[in-house]
């Protein structure tokens, strides 16, 4: 029996026969070494984004599923609010109230001191709270990923431990538009996934690790 799992970010989700969204981040723990939960919701609306524990998830090729049903999904807990129209003084008292355990996203989906904001049309901006354990971390497809010498491609996914749900590789997008390759890289040699993930290796060992079939 295949022990890995692999959690390709930009898929859809589906309860049973209906897609409930796509799977857009994953979060980790705060050692980073396992993964607790998906966020799922539609491409456009991050309102309707969904904190899934990773528990009900069961990727198979192309899709993720999930062991409960549309209804029960729209009931797990929302991943973040949006406050509207908040001025520089409303978004400095949030930062005052904000409970410890809100880990707040910073640009790019990573733990970061501080609210995501974002310019309203009107004088104050958009206040983004995303519901984190103290200490977990977002991963988004896309993430930059830098070796040691520069960079090498970007976030595409990871593999899991199917018994312990321990992260064991992070798929990487590597090469140039014509010649683009999915790579796992090993968690040991991950050095940090905030903002732009640093690996412990070059650019040259990158581009000899094996090429992982999509899925």
């Amino acid at each position: 029996m295949n022990t890995e799992q692999h959690f390709v970010i930009g898929v859809p989700v589906k309860c049973g026969e209906t897609i409930v969204g796509l799977l857009k981040r994953v979060v980790l723990d705060p050692t980073g070494t396992s993964l607790t939960h998906l966020v799922v919701g539609p491409a456009y609306h991050q309102s309707d984004d969904r904190l899934v524990p990773v528990a009900l998830a069961h990727p198979v090729v192309g899709q993720v599923g999930l062991s409960c049903s549309a209804a029960q999904f729209g009931e797990l807990d929302a991943s973040m609010e949006i406050h509207l129209m908040a001025t520089a003084e409303e978004l400095d008292e949030a930062e005052q109230a904000r409970p410890n355990h809100r880990s707040p996203a910073g640009v790019g989906g990573m733990s970061t001191p501080g609210f995501l904001t974002t310019p309203n049309a009107g004088s104050g901006h958009n206040l983004i709270v995303h519901f984190l354990k103290h200490g977990e971390v977002e991963i988004h497809r896309g993430q930059p990923v830098s070796a040691l010498d520069g960079p090498v491609g970007q976030v595409r996914g990871l593999i899991v431990d199917r018994g312990t749900q321990r992260v064991t590789h992070l798929l990487v997008q590597h090469g140039h538009l014509w010649d683009r390759a999915d790579v796992s890289v090993p968690v040991e040699r991950i050095r940090s996934v905030m903002g732009t993930v640093q690996l412990t290796m070059n650019t040259a060992d990158v581009a000899d690790l094996p090429e992982v079939a999509r899925v």
